[in-house]
């Protein structure tokens, strides 16, 4: 059984609970772009938070990745993912690249959920809020994936991936596609003068219920549309 999950903070978390678990991370940008952008990392190259290091990094994680494909030997997978549009997209992203090459047992778990421990109910939005002592509650939510929602899944994939620069968000218990000058309209007003990058990302991803890289990729075509600045002081509104 091989472990999939989005980040390598979860990978980690994974591996503190049982290291000989075996376990890779696929921490890409999947909830914009088409499948080209996601795999060239045309997208991750347009933030701020850019770093030509961690693209290395990347494209590392998705070459072993791809030799997982071809193995005949690696028949059993497991994906962790959450309703993070990223997480989502992500998991949309495998299920589909799994089953190119040939059938395999595919199970997933929804890190999204409300579970019980002491003493109280804690809900959970994503893998990143998940301690490595808790992880046994979630290995109880794992399921095998069907035919009938592996054929949802694959269709959910082919119908939202295939367009440049497509913006998905996670609503209505699927993929949604919204309009990059929807959400520019959206962010500009909460952006002001003297605060950090940083700053409005954590504002705007509370405020708007949006993911990390959604917002860095507005704000940062928001600077090359020349409508702010940014610098080390923080961001200029013009």
């Amino acid at each position: 059984m091989i472990h999939i999950c989005f980040s390598d903070g979860f990978k980690n978390t994974i591996e503190d609970f049982d290291s000989e678990l075996d376990v890779i991370s696929l921490p890409l940008i999947f909830n914009i772009g088409s499948v080209e952008e996601i795999e060239e990392m045309t997208i991750y190259k347009m933030l701020f938070f850019y770093n030509m290091f961690e693209e290395i990094d990347k494209k590392k994680a998705l070459k072993n990745f791809y030799s997982i494909l071809s193995n005949t030997e690696k028949d059993s997978f497991t994906i962790w993912y959450s309703e993070d549009s990223n997480e989502y997209c992500g998991m949309l992203y495998t299920v589909y690249k799994l089953n190119e090459y040939f059938k395999k047992d595919i199970y997933l778990v929804n890190c999204t959920q409300k579970i019980y421990r002491d003493n109280c109910i804690v809900s959970y939005s994503w893998t990143g809020e998940i301690q490595s002592v808790y992880l046994p509650l979630f290995f109880d939510k794992i399921k095998q994936i069907d035919n009938n929602l592996d054929a949802v899944y694959r269709k959910e994939f082919i119908e939202n991936f295939c367009t440049p620069k497509m913006i998905r968000i996670y609503a209505n218990h699927r993929v949604e596609f919204v309009e990059r000058d929807i959400l520019t309209n959206m962010i500009y007003p909460l952006i002001s003068t003297g605060k950090s990058h940083g700053f409005h990302i954590s504002k705007i991803k509370f405020e708007l219920n949006l993911n990390f890289y959604i917002v860095d990729y507005i704000i940062s075509f928001l600077a090359k549309e020349n409508k702010i600045s940014i610098n080390e002081k923080g961001i200029i509104v013009k």
